[in-house]
């Protein structure tokens, strides 16, 4: 079970979950100008912990595993995650508008404004990417 503690695969995924989610709660301080535990947790924003997390997972498996079953597993979970976390964002974003639509014929002409917190922009995916190539640069060459 300590093993799990020495292994730079394990180590540097949670170290780019973890670095992602800081991140993200730093810009949510300097945007919002407090602190809210809840953005240690929040799925969705800057950058993607998502997929800092499958990408930091996949490399880390391919630098150790090389070219394998395994890794190519991985590359395709990650790939998987990455699209539908992008997917998400899409299909929350074309609701909204829909919503809106009804809402503004229904209700005077008002239109409702929602600030929805699912999935992420192709910016976000691509800093959990570089936040997870960072994290194996860190792990895998620096210790």
């Amino acid at each position: 079970m300590l093993e799990l503690f020495y292994n730079k695969i394990f180590i540097a995924t949670v170290f780019s979950t973890v670095l992602a989610q800081l991140i993200k709660t730093l810009l949510d301080v300097l945007q919002t100008k407090r602190f809210e535990r809840s953005s240690l947790f929040r799925g969705a924003g800057m950058p993607s912990s998502h997929t800092s997390t499958v990408v930091s997972l996949s490399i880390g498996v391919f630098i150790v595993e090389g070219v394998n079953t395994v890794s190519i597993i991985t590359f395709v979970f990650a790939s998987i995650v990455v699209r539908d976390v992008i997917g998400d964002k899409v299909f929350a974003t074309q609701q909204q508008n829909i919503i809106n639509i009804i809402i503004q014929d229904i209700v005077e002409n008002k239109k409702i404004e929602r600030n929805h917190l699912i999935g992420h922009s192709a910016l976000e995916v691509l800093f959990g990417i570089l936040i997870a190539i960072f994290s194996i640069f860190v792990i895998f060459v620096l210790f």
